[in-house]
């Protein structure tokens, strides 16, 4: 018994090892790990500050207040929002975070020697329904879920009468089913990382409906990341959260100094109104104004125009 829920129960209809194989492989989808995998790695030395704790945060004139996301990741529970408006990097800082040791080094703390499970999904607009829809989102935590934690595929199979042999038809309510058996069946912590809500496709509330439903179980928090717009604002304002173009600048002028180091000699900065190498960065850096893909798209063609001089 978990959570007033008891799912400890023995399904017979398989094989544990054969079993979990077969619910993985009615899971899987094409394109399932595609978004993650498209993002680009963060420049060098940038990002770093996420995670800073909270007590050594430098609260600066210019440097608006934020929570710490390792101090969240230490101790704290129920959500944090990563907010920023669109092309500040959102997506990176999350794929990033997900992949960094510190991550897991810091909810260490959090879980107090109980397996940990770090979760994910990262929602695509552009991409196939299943990469922008509440059933590719289920089907996908379903999956590590049952990749990780052997002990509830059982229990799973229980709560949606899996049927050995016959194609798997997961509905939402099915997955919805699976996943709560999974979660209030384990004493394992599980930490969600949920990207691009203002990507999915559909009804947002019954999105955001599906964010509280897992927060309300005490073995889980997650971190989610979207854009600042007005539903998911009023969902999420009040949780602990960063907004990206406030706090990214230093790692945007790391971006363009990184491309445009090696022309720190060439004259054509002489020529400009900046008449120095160093007020041609900053003024690059002002003009994106907290939109790191501005100058991702921007600085090739900066760097071609120096190159012919």
């Amino acid at each position: 018994m978990h959570n007033g829920h008891v799912f400890n129960v023995s399904y017979s209809g398989a094989a544990p090892s054969s079993l979990r194989e077969q619910i993985l492989d009615s899971l899987w989808f094409d394109m399932m790990e595609a978004r993650q995998d498209s993002i680009k790695g963060a420049t060098p030395e940038t990002l770093d500050w996420i995670y800073e704790p909270q007590e050594s945060i430098a609260w600066r004139h210019d440097k608006p207040e934020w929570d710490s996301l390792a101090t969240w990741l230490d101790a704290g529970d129920s959500i944090y929002w990563v907010c920023g408006k669109a092309g500040s990097g959102k997506s990176t800082l999350m794929a990033h975070i997900v992949d960094d040791d510190r991550t897991k080094e810091c909810l260490s703390k959090w879980a107090h020697g109980k397996p940990l499970h770090v979760l994910k999904f990262f929602f695509w607009r552009p991409g196939t329904e299943l990469q922008k829809s509440i059933n590719g989102l289920l089907r996908t935590i379903l999956y590590q879920i049952c990749t990780e934690v052997d002990q509830v595929v059982q229990n799973i199979a229980k709560a949606v009468r899996w049927q050995p042999g016959r194609q798997a038809s997961w509905t939402d309510k099915r997955l919805n089913l699976a996943i709560e058996a999974a979660l209030t069946s384990s004493d394992d912590v599980f930490c969600f990382f949920l990207d691009g809500l203002d990507e999915f496709v559909g009804d947002l509330s019954s999105l955001t409906d599906l964010v509280y439903r897992f927060e309300a179980l005490e073995n889980v928090k997650l971190c989610v990341s979207s854009r600042p717009e007005a539903e998911l604002t009023a969902n999420f304002s009040f949780c602990r959260q960063l907004r990206l173009e406030q706090l990214n600048r230093a790692d945007i002028e790391k971006f363009v100094e990184t491309k445009l180091r090696r022309f720190i000699d060439k004259p054509v900065f002489r020529k400009c109104p900046y008449r120095t190498y160093s007020g041609f960065v900053a003024d690059v850096v002002y003009r994106a104004d907290g939109v790191f893909l501005w100058a991702v798209l921007v600085v090739p063609t900066l760097v071609r125009s120096i190159s012919s001089g």
